[in-house]
């Protein structure tokens, strides 16, 4: 899975600019449960009952936190880029 995740991050190399902050607030919580992932398989921490969606759940909820309540942690253009697409979909 750690490997899949790096051969598909050369993709991000040949995305838009404008895109590309969209896809890293994307991937985070997707990375973090791959390290999560890891060292549960190299026994380094027991594993937690609903460990994987609990940890992608404090991620998304860490970037909303910052989304809503600090967007100037986040940036300017990750939040008009989140406005933009969140205004999408009906």
């Amino acid at each position: 899975m750690f490997l899949a995740a790096v051969f598909s991050s050369f993709a991000l190399f040949h995305a838009n600019a404008n895109d590309l902050n969209l896809i890293k607030v994307i991937i985070y919580p997707r990375a973090i449960e791959a390290v999560y992932n890891l060292l549960k398989s190299k026994g380094i921490i027991k594993p937690i009952k609903y460990g994987e969606t609990l940890s992608c759940l404090f991620t998304l909820y860490v970037c909303t936190y910052c989304y809503i309540f600090e967007p100037y942690n986040i940036g300017e253009s990750y939040v008009k880029m989140l406005d933009k697409y969140g205004n999408i979909s009906p």
